[in-house]
């Protein structure tokens, strides 16, 4: 019961800061862990990583595995627009 009971206290503060990681427009680490600490009284949790801002960071997406083969050169070329 115990367990249960600290998995579920996890998981609210978890989503608490989920909720407010999005609601704030997504600030960096540094701002949330602030939030957390001084106004939500909750521990942040390093672990959590937001899809989101990871896809933001991105600068491209990768090019899709092609099975070509070119015969002669410039045949094929691949650009980023």
């Amino acid at each position: 019961m115990i367990v249960l009971l600290l998995v579920s206290l996890t998981l609210k503060i978890l989503l608490i800061i989920i909720f407010w990681h999005h609601r704030l427009a997504h600030p960096f680490e540094g701002i949330l862990q602030y939030i957390c600490n001084e106004f939500l009284n909750v521990h942040f949790n390093k672990n959590y990583v937001c899809e989101s801002c990871h896809l933001a960071k991105q600068h491209r997406f990768p090019f899709a595995q092609s099975d070509h083969v070119v015969k002669y050169i410039l045949e094929l070329i691949h650009i980023d627009i």
